[in-house]
């Protein structure tokens, strides 16, 4: 805990005094003080990464599994049953195919923000200001 508020000190100083007042503004919207806002931004990036991160692996077990049943029901033989499981197949391949695309493009930007997240928290907390401002 001392070093969420040693690292907020840092980032309030780092960003300037201007930022630091819309911080002010927006934790007096949003009901707390400005020393606990920051620590609320760092530990949503890691929990944004790491679901990130968890909806991409649970996506291409659900499409393995959605194939690896399809094949096993397969049947050389001609059947009703085969074209479902090719529909099956076919689903389970794409669900795969777009788990996979997830994983490899998200994964580098859910590690980062995992392992760094004050920076993707300020990033977060910038836009935020920026909506607050637009009011």
């Amino acid at each position: 805990m001392a070093d969420s508020k040693e690292l907020a000190v840092k980032a309030s100083i780092d960003i300037g005094g201007n930022t630091t007042k819309l911080i002010d503004r927006l934790a007096a919207q949003i009901g707390t003080t400005t020393d606990k806002v920051f620590p609320w931004y760092v530990k949503q990036q890691v929990i944004e990464g790491w679901c990130w991160i968890g909806c991409s692996v649970f996506g291409a077990a659900v499409g393995i599994c959605v194939c690896l049943f399809a094949i096993k029901k397969w049947d050389n033989g001609k059947n009703a049953d085969n074209e479902l499981n090719a529909i099956a197949l076919t689903i389970g391949v794409i669900i795969l195919l777009i788990a996979l695309v997830f994983l490899i493009f998200g994964t580098s930007g859910a590690v980062t923000q995992i392992t760094n997240p004050q920076y993707y928290a300020l990033k977060a907390m910038t836009g935020d200001m920026a909506r607050l401002i637009g009011k």
